[in-house]
């Protein structure tokens, strides 16, 4: 099997981490894992799993974290890849241990987090400004997005900045996208975790970690 490195990638709504995991995802060996997607996928399939889903979406309530990562553990189970990007996961404190499960089974040998910061005034006016508007692009739904994000995931990055500072990157998205994936790329560098990137026409090659 191959081994496979981790990369959490983590950031409040209004940041473009869809659009960078697009970019990283598009280098040789990388697949992103968005949890919501694969959630939902599990029960339009109708698996068992997805029936363990159905009742929390239905109610649009929580889904616990051993479901989580029951789903997360079926999918890179299916991966054949050397790094996977993790778009969702942790993305709340109880969901941190079920990530380092992963670690002692054997899933991973190393991983590094990358954070995306945005000022807030600047990720809601994104949101409300999108080109492709969204459902969920109103201001006082846009609002409440942004306080779970501060509730829940701001303590998932305070924990691996305290506990991890080596392997945890601020990248700020005030700049074009270009060089924002590339200093990621280069911070992934540092710990081992190597991407093989070409961004129209730039290319960012790294030699393998020894």
């Amino acid at each position: 099997m191959t081994q496979k490195s981790a990369v959490i990638l983590l950031g409040s709504p209004g940041s473009g981490k869809t659009a960078i995991a697009n970019r990283l995802a598009s280098g040789n060996g990388v697949q992103t894992m968005e949890i919501r997607r694969l959630v939902h996928s599990e029960v339009v399939a109708g698996t068992k799993i997805g029936e363990k889903l159905k009742p929390f979406l239905n109610e649009s309530k929580l889904v616990p974290t051993e479901i989580v990562a029951e789903v997360v553990q079926k999918r890179i189970q299916q991966l054949d890849t050397s790094v996977i990007l993790f778009d969702g996961f942790p993305h709340q404190e109880d969901e941190i241990s079920a990530f380092f499960d992963l670690f002692q089974e054997g899933k991973f040998d190393r991983f590094a987090v990358i954070v995306l910061e945005v000022p807030r005034e600047l990720a809601v006016y994104r949101m409300l400004n999108r080109r492709s508007k969204r459902p969920e692009d109103k201001p006082d739904t846009v609002n409440e997005r942004l306080d779970i994000y501060e509730r829940d995931t701001v303590p998932v990055i305070n924990y691996f900045q305290t506990n991890y500072p080596e392997r945890t990157y601020f990248e700020s998205v005030d700049k074009p996208i270009k060089q924002t994936v590339g200093s990621i790329v280069s911070n992934l560098h540092q710990v081992g975790i190597d991407i093989y990137l070409t961004l129209s026409e730039m290319i960012i090659k790294l030699s393998p970690s020894k």
